[in-house]
C-alpha cells in the first residue's frame, strides 16, 4: 500500500519477508503495550500519553521507512506517522467509553457471534484509519509542491483560482 500511495517500484518477493519482520515488531509492541497498559493502570496515564506518542510516532516513522527501503525521507513521511499517533492512540484512549457497552450490547443481542463481529468491526476501524494514515503523507507532500510551485511560478493562477 504504501509503494501504490508514493507511486514507487517495489521488488515483490524480498518485500514478503521484510513485511513478516514488520509483523513480527507490531506483535511484539502491541504486547509490551498490553502489559505495559495492564501494570500502569489509570494512574500511568501521565507517563503513558508522552511514551505512547513518541513510541507510536518513531513505528510509524519506521513503518514506511523500512517497507520502501528508505526511498522516502523522514519528513516527508512525519504528518502521515504523527496522524496515525494521534487517532489509533486517541480511538484506543476513548475505546472504554463505547466498546465495553458495544461488546456488552451485541452480545445480549446476538451472543457470542455478536462479540466476534463487534471485535473485527473494531479492527475493521482501526485498520481504516492506519491506511487513511498512510495515505496522508504523500498526498500532503503533493499538495505543499503544488503550492511550492504556484508561488514560485509568477503570473500563475492561485490554487483553486479559476481561469
Amino acid at each position: 500500500m504504501y509503494a501504490r500511495a508514493w507511486r514507487i517500484q517495489i521488488r515483490t518477493l524480498s518485500d514478503q519477508g521484510r513485511f513478516t519482520v514488520w509483523f513480527f515488531v507490531l506483535s511484539g509492541l502491541l504486547g509490551l503495550f498490553i502489559v505495559l497498559a495492564g501494570r500502569l493502570g489509570n494512574t500511568g496515564l501521565a507517563v503513558a500519553v508522552p511514551v505512547w506518542l513518541v513510541g507510536s510516532t518513531a513505528f510509524w516513522l519506521w513503518t514506511p521507512r523500512y517497507l520502501l527501503h528508505g526511498k522516502i525521507g523522514l519528513r516527508l513521511l512525519l504528518p502521515g506517522a504523527l496522524l496515525a499517533s494521534l487517532l489509533i492512540g486517541g480511538a484506543t484512549a476513548t475505546s472504554p467509553f463505547f466498546l465495553g457497552p458495544w461488546l456488552n450490547s451485541d452480545g445480549k443481542h446476538f451472543g457470542s457471534f455478536g462479540v466476534v463481529v463487534a471485535l473485527l468491526a473494531w479492527g475493521f476501524i482501526l485498520t481504516t484509519i492506519t491506511m487513511a494514515c498512510a495515505d496522508f503523507s504523500p498526498v500532503w507532500a503533493e499538495r505543499r509542491e503544488r503550492e511550492r510551485d504556484a508561488t514560485e511560478s509568477p503570473g500563475a493562477p492561485e490554487p483553486g483560482a479559476s481561469a
